[in-house]
């Protein structure tokens, strides 16, 4: 009876032991189940191949924390995320897809590559229990910038918060840091502020604030881009009242202040096209670049600007001046060649006397970049008197450039002295040259030149670059 009693605890003692090896195995059968089911469920959504390392609990009970999150190729993912816990309001809520919040550490994300199937992450839009979204925490998040041929870096997050803000549409706030290493190194970092429409693709009221520097090149300290609002769709990108605003100090020089404002941009697969462009660039009160263009439309085979508008004032060698000019362009990128039209150009050199040195007319250009040439047709007038010129440069030849003119009429007297001194204080070093070495050759016509004591009819001005830089 004694061996019975045994063999019958033996059999208990098995039974039990079958038991709790079958509920472990159907508890990983199961676990697996809800690994494989959720994989599932967000490649549906997004559209590309998903891996889940493994799923828990959460610090709360209706929250799962998911480890090893692979969104892509499984070799090279786009997005790999170290944990993601994923809140709802009650269970059912979580298991149904309505998601709260989702907390994600260790975020390595990079661009898909040419052909490569990107996540749909409008896809993930849900509703959440404010109506607006579920809240979106990063944390130690890295994004690649190596999409480009012969470029590396990456954006590094240091925080990220997207949060429900009425309306269907979510604030966003993230600070980080950037670096690239190639073409050039450049380091910075950023705040940005926005509005998120995850739905229509929208980003409204961008606001983002940084600084970045090229080591040993020169410095931006104060960077700020505001943009009314950007769009992403299948149509491409579009930029909206947008407006940039910078200080460069580079080394060695005074800092310099660059504006740009852009009403309106869209660029396409194939096509790009923007309306009225400005941009300011200031270094002090004498010295300053203004510019703007009316329409600029390329695509992959050619390019045009409509009313490029610019206008320059500096003080060069003591010597102000001011050049305001307004042109067209066109380049043909099958035949390298770029023109542009001048419909008004008008630069002034201010004299000791009240009066100043004018020249302004109109002409044509022409770029070959094959050729490594270029030509240049202006007619207008100097000092009120009619003039002609042609420009031109070959990069075989030398001195590589060219001007022939003809002018009505040249007073040697109303050309200041400063205008050729070294020193920038009107005087002539004692060790300069007489004349500039200008890589050039000038051939001038003048009908009628007149000096202090000189007076010459039918004048032929001659220069040409040498050992002692003469002029016939």
């Amino acid at each position: 009876m004694a061996g019975l009693g045994g063999r019958r605890r033996w059999l208990i003692f098995a039974a039990v032991a079958m038991a709790v090896v079958a509920g472990l195995a159907l508890w990983a059968v199961r676990q697996h189940w809800l690994e494989a089911r959720l994989a599932r469920e967000l490649e549906a959504r997004l559209g590309v191949p998903v891996d889940i390392g493994s799923l828990g609990l959460g610090k709360g009970a209706q929250a799962v924390l998911v480890r090893g999150l692979r969104i892509g190729p499984s070799r090279s993912p786009l997005v790999a995320i170290d944990t993601v816990e994923v809140a709802a309001a009650s269970l059912p809520e979580l298991l149904a897809g309505r998601i709260d919040r989702i907390r994600a550490q260790g975020v390595a994300w990079r661009p898909a590559s040419s052909g490569e199937a990107s996540p749909a992450w409008s896809r993930m839009a849900g509703e959440g229990a404010g109506g607006g979204g579920a809240e979106i925490v990063v944390e130690g998040g890295v994004l690649a910038l190596d999409m480009a041929p012969d470029t590396a870096g990456r954006v590094q997050l240091a925080h990220l918060r997207l949060h429900p803000a009425g309306d269907g549409e979510m604030r966003l706030s993230a600070e980080g840091s950037v670096s690239l290493n190639a073409p050039a190194g450049l380091r910075g970092a950023f705040s940005v502020d926005a509005l998120i429409d995850p739905a229509g693709m929208i980003a409204r009221a961008v606001d983002v604030v940084g600084r970045a520097a090229v080591p040993g090149f020169a410095d931006a300290p104060a960077l700020r881009l505001r943009v009314g609002e950007l769009g992403f769709g299948a149509g491409g990108l579009t930029v909206r009242e947008a407006g940039m605003s910078a200080i460069v100090v580079a080394a060695d020089r005074p800092p310099v202040g660059i504006a740009l404002s852009l009403p309106e941009s869209i660029v396409a697969a194939e096509r790009t096209a923007s309306t009225l462009l400005s941009l300011a660039a200031t270094m002090d009160s004498t010295t300053g670049l203004w510019a703007s263009l009316q329409a600029l439309e390329a695509d992959a085979s050619s390019l045009r600007v409509a009313r490029l508008v610019t206008r320059m004032s500096a003080r060069a060698k003591a010597v102000p001046l001011e050049l305001v000019a307004s042109a067209s362009l066109a380049f043909d990128r099958s035949a390298a060649v770029l023109a542009s039209g001048l419909t008004a150009v008008r630069l002034a050199v201010a004299l000791d006397s009240p009066e100043e040195l004018l020249l302004r007319g109109r002409g044509a250009v022409q770029w070959d970049f094959g050729a490594a040439t270029a030509e240049a047709h202006f007619s207008g007038s100097f000092d009120d008197a009619p003039m002609t010129l042609d420009l031109g440069y070959r990069a075989d030849r030398t001195p590589p450039f060219s001007i022939v003119g003809a002018l009505q009429r040249l007073d040697l007297g109303r050309i200041p002295a400063q205008a050729f001194a070294a020193d920038g204080d009107g005087g002539r070093g004692s060790g300069d040259a007489v004349l500039p070495d200008w890589p050039l050759v000038l051939d001038l016509r003048v009908a009628h030149l007149e000096g202090d004591d000189l007076l010459v009819e039918d004048a032929r001005l001659r220069y040409r670059p040498g050992a002692h830089n003469r002029a016939e």
